[in-house]
C-alpha cells in the first residue's frame, strides 16, 4: 500500500513539474512574443526619450518635431556671478547649440537591428525602464570665455611673466607678477550639464583664485641667455622666403648672477645683471633687403585667345626677366635683358604691328610682357625713363597703359629709384602672365592708376580703281578707325584719401586708313579717267578732334589688327618699327 502511495506521488511531482514547466515556457514565449511585437511595431519603440522628450511610435519626421522643443532658443540667457559682480550672456554669444540628429538616428535603430533576441530584449528592456538618449549640446569655448573676462575686467588679471631686456652690456630683469583668475577650468561643460537636466535658468557661480607667477629658475635663466651670436637665416619655399631671427651673443659671471636674482627676489622694481653682448652679423632686415620679399606691385594681364607661337614666345619673355634685380640707381633696359628676338633665341614667328598694319614677325607678342612690366612699375612707382605706346591699340591692356619695344629701335627702361633692391618676379599659368615687384616697403601709400580721352584723330579714306568692280560700283575692302590721344596719370592715395596727382604720359593712336575699292569711270569720261589702278586719296587732313567719349568707349583697332589687338601706351613711334 505504501508503495502504491509511493508511486502515486513521484506520479504527481512529475505531472507539477511538467505544468510549471509548461507555465514557464508559455510566459517566456508570450514575453518573447510580446517584446517581438514591440520591436516590429512602427515607429520608435516604447519607452525610448531624448532627455524628456517621448518618441514612442514616432517616425524620423515626427521624432525631430518633437525634440525641436529642445532648441535652444535665441533668446536663451544664461546668469552668473562672481562676487559682487553679476551679468548675464546670451545663448547666441556663447555660440550654445544643440544638435538631436544622432540621438534621433539612435532612437530610430533601437530595437531594429541586430538578431532576434538582442531585439526583443532592447524593446523590453525600453518598456519596463525608460531608454533615454541624449542630445550633443556644444558651446564655443573661446567666446565664452572671452565674454566673461569681459564681464570681470577688474577682478580677472593674468600673470605677467619675469622679462628680460638685453641692454648694450647689461641685461635688465623684471620679476613676475601674480595675478587672479577663474577656479573653474570648464565652465562650458557646467552650462551643458545644466542645460541637459532642465536647468538652463540656474545661475552658474564662479570663483576667482589668486595665481603665483613663476620665480625665475636660476638655472634654465643660465641656459636661455648664456648663448653665443646667432644669426638670421630663411628658408625658400616655391619662392617664398621664411625668416628666423637673429639672437645676440651673451655672457656673463654665473655667480654673480645667481647672486643678484637671489637678492631681488621680491623685488618689484627692475635690475640689473653686468653682461657682455654680442651682436649677430647678419639680421633679418639684412636679409629682407637683400631678397626683397615685400610685395610693391602686381599685374596681371591675359594671352588666352594667342596661338601656339605668341603664346611661347610670351612665357619665354617672361622667364627672362624674372628674377632681375635692381640695386638702388639702377636701370633695366627690356631689350638688354630679353635680347634679340631671334628664331635661334627659341622666339617663334607671330603676328607684329607695323604702322597701322598687322604682320608676321619673329617675337611677336613679347609686347605684351613690356606692357604688363610697364603697368608693375607704374603701381610700383619707380621711374620710367623710356617707354613708347603702340602705333595701335592693343587689346591686353586699356589704352594708354601699354610700352611698345622692337629690337634695335624701341626700347622700355626703368630706374630703381628707391632705397633698397628691387626683384622683378614673373610668372605664366594658364595662358595669365602676372609680373610683380618685389622690395621693402617704405610707406602705405597705394598707387592708381588714371586715364583720360584727350582726343581723336579722324581717319582718312584710300580709293583704288578696281577693273572688276562695274562702273559706279564702290566696295569696301577695310575699315577704318579714328587715331586717339589719351592722357596717363598716377593717383596717390593714403587711408583711401587721394594725396596726388601726376601725370606720367601722353599716348597718341594713329588712325587707320579706311580701304576702298571703286569701278572704272564710265566710257564718257575716259578722257577725265585716271590710270587704273592708280589710288585716291581723299585730302583729308588729320587733326585731332575734341574728345567726344570716354576712352572705353573708343573705336578698337580694325578686325585684321591683330588677333589679339592689346592697348595703347605713350606717344606713337615716330619711324616705322615692327612692334612685338
Amino acid at each position: 500500500m505504501s508503495e502504491q502511495k509511493a508511486r502515486r506521488g513521484g506520479i504527481n511531482r512529475f505531472v507539477i513539474v511538467g505544468i510549471v514547466a509548461v507555465v514557464i515556457i508559455m510566459l517566456i514565449t508570450g514575453v518573447l512574443f510580446y517584446g517581438n511585437s514591440l520591436a516590429n511595431a512602427d515607429g520608435i519603440v516604447k519607452g525610448v526619450y531624448i532627455n524628456s522628450i517621448d518618441l514612442s511610435g514616432k517616425n524620423e519626421e515626427a521624432a525631430a518635431e518633437a525634440s525641436s522643443a529642445l532648441a535652444v532658443s535665441t533668446d536663451s540667457v544664461i546668469a552668473f556671478e562672481c562676487e559682487d559682480a553679476a551679468f548675464e550672456l546670451s545663448a547666441v554669444q556663447i555660440g550654445l547649440t544643440v544638435n538631436t540628429d544622432k540621438a534621433i538616428a539612435e532612437a530610430l535603430s533601437y530595437a531594429k537591428e541586430g538578431g532576434f533576441f538582442k531585439r526583443v530584449g532592447e524593446a523590453l528592456s525600453a518598456k519596463f525602464a525608460k531608454k533615454v538618449f541624449s542630445p550633443e549640446y556644444k558651446c564655443d569655448e573661446a567666446a565664452l570665455m572671452a565674454a566673461v573676462e569681459e564681464n570681470l575686467q577688474g577682478k580677472i588679471t593674468p600673470v605677467t611673466p619675469y622679462t628680460v631686456v638685453i641692454g648694450e652690456d647689461k641685461l635688465t630683469v623684471t620679476n613676475g607678477v601674480g595675478g587672479f583668475g577663474l577656479k573653474d577650468t570648464d565652465i562650458a561643460a557646467k552650462i551643458i550639464e545644466d542645460i541637459s537636466d532642465g536647468s538652463i535658468d540656474n545661475t552658474i557661480s564662479l570663483t576667482l583664485t589668486e595665481l603665483e607667477a613663476e620665480p625665475i629658475d636660476f638655472e634654465q635663466f643660465c641656459e636661455t641667455y648664456i648663448r653665443s651670436p646667432k644669426d638670421a637665416a630663411y628658408t625658400e619655399t616655391n619662392g617664398s622666403y621664411v625668416f628666423s631671427e637673429e639672437t645676440d651673443g651673451i655672457e656673463f659671471d654665473k655667480e654673480q648672477a645667481r647672486s643678484i636674482i637671489d637678492a631681488n627676489r621680491d623685488n618689484a622694481e627692475p635690475y640689473d645683471i653686468p653682461a657682455v653682448i654680442t651682436e649677430p652679423e647678419v639680421t633679418v632686415r639684412d636679409l629682407q633687403i637683400k631678397f626683397s620679399t615685400d610685395c610693391l606691385a602686381s599685374y596681371s594681364t591675359s594671352f588666352a585667345s594667342s596661338d601656339a607661337n605668341r603664346a611661347a614666345n610670351v612665357e619665354l619673355a617672361a622667364s627672362k626677366i624674372n628674377g632681375v634685380v635692381l640695386n638702388p640707381g639702377e636701370r633695366f633696359s627690356y631689350n638688354g635683358v630679353v635680347g634679340p628676338r631671334t628664331v635661334a633665341a627659341g622666339f617663334k614667328v607671330a603676328h607684329v604691328y607695323e604702322g597701322d598694319r598687322v604682320v608676321d614677325g619673329v617675337g611677336g607678342g613679347i609686347c605684351q610682357v613690356s606692357s604688363t612690366l610697364y603697368n608693375t612699375v607704374l603701381l610700383a612707382d619707380l621711374k620710367v625713363v623710356s617707354r613708347t605706346n603702340h602705333s595701335m591699340p592693343v587689346g591686353y591692356v586699356p589704352l594708354g597703359r601699354d610700352a611698345t619695344v622692337s629690337w634695335g629701335t624701341i626700347d622700355f627702361v626703368f630706374e630703381n629709384n628707391k632705397k633698397y633692391p628691387v626683384k622683378i618676379v614673373a610668372t605664366s599659368a594658364n595662358r595669365k602672365l602676372t609680373i610683380s615687384m618685389y622690395g621693402v616697403k617704405e610707406d602705405d601709400t597705394v598707387i592708381e592708376i588714371v586715364t583720360e580721352n584727350a582726343g581723336h584723330i579722324p581717319f582718312t579714306t584710300n580709293e583704288t580703281v578696281d577693273n572688276s568692280l562695274k562702273p559706279g560700283e564702290t566696295k569696301i575692302t577695310k575699315e577704318g578707325s579714328n587715331g586717339s590721344v589719351v592722357n596717363t596719370y598716377k593717383v596717390y592715395k593714403k587711408d583711401g584719401v587721394v594725396i596726388d596727382r601726376k601725370h606720367t604720359s601722353k599716348s597718341t593712336y594713329i588712325p587707320v586708313s579706311r580701304q576702298v575699292s571703286v569701278g572704272p569711270a564710265p566710257i564718257e569720261d575716259k578722257q577725265e579717267r585716271r590710270p587704273e589702278n592708280e589710288n585716291r586719296v581723299q585730302n583729308v587732313q588729320p587733326e585731332v578732334q575734341e574728345p567726344q567719349t570716354p576712352v572705353s568707349e573708343q573705336p578698337v583697332a580694325p578686325a585684321e589688327a591683330a588677333p589679339e589687338a592689346a592697348t595703347p601706351a605713350e606717344t606713337a613711334p615716330e619711324a616705322v618699327a615692327l612692334e612685338e
